[in-house]
């Protein structure tokens, strides 16, 4: 009886110690399982956070993407606004030059053709001349106003400077008193008659007719000289200017 009162309790203690370890080893089951959902979860946060700073990040470089681009649409509209102020500028000195009237002069001697608008050279051209070997003198035609049927002109002449007809040549030549080429008075049909024949020296390009056609308004004026344009005389800026003597 006593040797069997004293296993009993030995048992119920094996008993207690085995509850104790399976409980410990549930309790650290349980630990490991909290631990593993624990790290799933915060795996799964960090890839949800990855995505996020993914989407961000290409967000960013969207948006970068999209301010270069518009800097660059707006230095590109800049670009373009200043030449189209440049353009305007320069379509209002056109537009200020073209409606000023010409000044064309024909030099009979170097054979070409000068036209300015403004005082700004347009063209300059070699034009055909029919050389006779006579003088005719320089004349200046100016376009007074249109005529009555306005598609012309009425022009006005004045003969700066005319050279000595055969007859006075030849009496001056036996007076001795002048140059052969100086100038003498001269009646308006003289005058007429030499500035006739002047232009009808003349062949001018089918082209540049058409532009002088094109740009003659009233005031316009045409010079023919059997003289030259003098270079130094002549600059940038500056009206045709003939030396007659």
């Amino acid at each position: 009886m006593t040797s069997g009162g004293t296993d009993q309790p030995a048992a119920k203690s094996g008993n207690k110690n085995a509850a104790s370890a399976e409980d410990r080893e549930a309790e650290i089951e349980d630990a490991l399982l909290d631990a593993r959902i624990e790290a799933d979860a915060a795996r799964a946060e960090l890839a949800r956070r990855e995505l996020d700073f993914a989407a961000i990040q290409g967000a960013a470089t969207a948006a970068e993407s999209a301010r270069t681009a518009a800097l660059d649409d707006v230095r590109q509209a800049q670009a373009q606004l200043r030449s189209a102020q440049a353009d305007l500028i320069e379509a209002n000195k056109e537009k200020v030059r073209r409606s000023k009237p010409i000044a064309v002069f024909i030099s009979l001697k170097s054979e070409r053709i000068y036209i300015r608008q403004g005082f700004e050279p347009l063209l300059e051209a070699p034009i055909t001349i029919d050389q006779t070997g006579r003088r005719v003198g320089t004349h200046v035609f100016t376009a007074m106003g249109y005529s009555a049927d306005q598609n012309a002109f009425d022009w006005r002449l004045m003969s700066a400077h005319l050279p000595a007809s055969t007859d006075d040549i030849e009496e001056m030549s036996s007076k001795k008193s002048r140059r052969r080429d100086a100038a003498l008075p001269h009646s308006q049909e003289t005058s007429i008659r030499m500035a006739r024949l002047a232009l009808e020296a003349v062949k001018i390009p089918a082209d540049i007719q058409e532009t002088i056609t094109k740009l003659t308004r009233p005031g316009a004026s045409l010079i023919i000289s059997d003289r030259e344009l003098p270079a130094n005389e002549n600059g940038l800026g500056t009206e045709f200017v003939v030396l007659t003597r």
